[in-house]
């Protein structure tokens, strides 16, 4: 079978040629792709959709368990995350890249949730505004569902407020619906879609 549109983890080239964050195949703002791609024999495979959310709005949600979070987790920022692999290095080390991080207060090492983001300067004059690319959320698997991940997103969004960055914009897959969650309570919307397409 022959895919269709780059996306993780078959994307190693090409991040943020299509405009967007993170590379999510063909976008369905793209008119033309679908109807070309179909008449070839492809199908859709895989769906993601493309968040942003305007940060300069200051309604950022307020949530009880963040006051907790923030007594017992410290915010971290490096360039690079603690253990950058060669195809970190390879992708986001190339561009203006930093790693958020919230680390237990008590001193333990392990991060629970971590996120990187990339400035997207190079689409500022078409598209009139500042914005910064989120890119691979993660929250350990024992710590969903507690807060965190809400916690470190709007920790990302103050810090790069102050920064006079505008918007965010992060994909994820169709299938995640946590994510999908998370991110509208965030105040995150929907801008578009992105299809991976495969031939038998």
């Amino acid at each position: 079978a022959i895919s269709a549109g780059d996306a993780a983890p078959a994307n190693p080239f090409y991040m943020g040629l299509d405009g967007g964050s993170e590379s999510v195949g063909f976008l369905e703002s793209d008119a033309d792709a679908g109807p070309f791609l179909t008449a070839l024999g492809y199908r859709p495979d895989k769906r993601y959709f493309l968040y942003r959310r305007d940060i300069t709005q200051r309604n950022d949600p307020f949530d009880p368990r963040l006051l907790t979070i923030r007594r017992k987790m410290q915010l971290m920022i490096n360039d690079a995350p603690t253990l950058p692999t060669w195809w970190w290095c390879t992708r986001q080390g190339r561009f203006d890249t930093l790693h958020f991080s919230l680390v237990p207060t008590s001193g333990a090492a392990v991060a629970p949730v971590s996120i990187s983001c990339w400035g997207m300067d190079f689409h500022s004059t078409t598209r009139r505004q500042r914005t910064v690319g989120l890119l691979d959320l993660h929250v350990d698997v024992n710590e969903r569902g507690k807060g965190y991940g809400k916690a470190l997103v709007l920790e990302v969004i103050r810090r790069l407020r102050e920064e006079l960055v505008s918007h965010l914009e992060i994909a994820v897959r169709a299938d995640t619906e946590s994510a999908r969650k998370l991110l509208a309570s965030l105040g995150f919307a929907p801008a578009d879609t992105g299809v991976v397409y495969r031939s038998p």
